[in-house]
């Protein structure tokens, strides 16, 4: 998708409004003309400098390729491409603040490697942002707020026991909040590559159920969670709908429905397997899919922070205000901060970097701290250590 006169001119407006803080680089990419540009700004700079990048072709195949984009050559090559023009204005410790553009949604820039081979998420804290207005807001830390888990779901959940948990629901909420939206294209959901140990497809998760009883065991206060039959999609909906400042868990699978402009994602709530496989839950409960148009009307300006475990939930269409999916319906939704992937996760490695990134939440650490520290852990761990595993999470203000 390439971005008009009129948007490009918007996004340096923007940029120029943004004031930076001593230490921290602003960068808006932005794709004109079939090219890459990056708008670098800094204190004390009168106002940003544009330097040209890449050709759009360049990173055509960015979407498909995966985890093979961080192996050491490919790497390189789009550090070359992206990053390396514009590092002598980067300082190693600083902070890289970035507006992504195309397919640079796409890549987790923490992962590339210098001339050096070192990974820039090791040379500067790389934050992602959805807007220039982010980046004034003052991070919290969300060790305060009540941790919210859902996970460990039973996709073919027994219907009388789904209802039995979720029957007050209905019966005290209007009907609305629950009706379901399923769009007009019908045709099968895509679950991404069914790898072994991946989070693709619509099996119960191995290791989901055990990642939330082992975040369970991290405090003993200010929590709630939601695994088999209980996880439904009612009970999701209701309890985000709370004033009271949460970080939320989503551990299950995510989806996409469709191609191109009309396309709709989404995630897996317990039961949804039956719907699936085209059976119709009894009692007027809720189908267990939770689409991306059904995410954004929910009011969820509580969340402090959305972690969606799932695969493929980093990915959706291109346009001039983002990507279509699922970060922008989460963020429609009034979510602060989200912790995406990128492509199909390995089920144990992403069990093992929750509790890794709720375990240094709980440590009064900030988001974005915790978030690092997690990536680390995972990518100095003797299992995990390969980019496969750790590349695909991103944060996202």
């Amino acid at each position: 998708m390439r971005f008009s006169l009129t948007a490009i001119l918007l996004l340096l407006s923007t940029l120029i409004s943004a004031q930076p803080r001593r230490g921290d680089a602003l960068v808006t990419f932005s794709l004109k003309d079939g090219r890459y540009e990056a708008h670098v700004n800094k204190k004390g700079w009168q106002a940003p400098i544009t330097i040209p990048l890449c050709e759009e072709s360049t990173l055509s195949e960015v979407p498909h390729k995966g985890h093979a984009l961080y192996q050491k050559e490919s790497a390189s090559s789009l550090y070359k491409a992206l990053i390396k023009p514009i590092s002598q204005y980067l300082k190693p410790g600083e902070r890289l603040f970035f507006i992504p553009a195309g397919n640079i949604h796409f890549i987790n820039l923490g992962a590339l490697t210098d001339d050096s081979g070192e990974r820039l998420c090791e040379k500067y804290s790389i934050h992602r942002l959805s807007s220039w207005d982010e980046y004034d807001k003052t991070e919290d830390k969300p060790y305060k707020a009540k941790w919210l888990l859902f996970g460990g779901m039973d996709y073919l959940a027994d219907p009388e026991q789904m209802y039995a948990s979720v029957r007050m629901l209905h019966i005290h909420n209007t009907e609305h909040l629950y009706k379901d939206i399923v769009p007009q294209d019908q045709r099968e959901l895509s679950f991404g590559i069914a790898e072994d140990g991946s989070r693709a497809g619509y099996n119960n998760l191995e290791h989901s159920r055990r990642e939330i009883k082992d975040l369970w065991a991290l405090r003993d206060f200010g929590m709630s969670f939601f695994t088999g039959f209980k996880a439904c999609e009612e009970e999701f909906r209701f309890i985000v709908r709370t004033n009271d400042p949460f970080i939320a868990l989503i551990s299950t699978h995510g989806f996409i429905k469709g191609e191109g402009e009309s396309a709709s994602c989404g995630l897996l709530f317990s039961g949804a397997g039956h719907t699936i496989e085209g059976h119709e839950l009894p009692h007027n409960l809720n189908d267990g899919i939770l689409y991306d148009q059904e995410i954004e009307t929910l009011d969820m300006s509580a969340a402090s922070m959305v972690v969606l475990a799932a695969c493929n939930t980093g990915l959706g269409i291109v346009t001039q205000e983002g990507i279509k999916g699922l970060q922008s319906a989460f963020k429609k939704a009034g979510v602060q901060t989200l912790v995406l992937t990128l492509w199909s996760v390995n089920d144990k490695a992403t069990a093992t970097f929750t509790k890794s990134l709720f375990s240094h939440i709980e440590k009064s650490k900030t988001k974005h701290a915790a978030f690092e520290a997690a990536i680390k852990d995972l990518k100095d761990s003797e299992d995990f250590s390969d980019p496969a595993y750790w590349a695909p999470f991103i944060m996202l203000d």
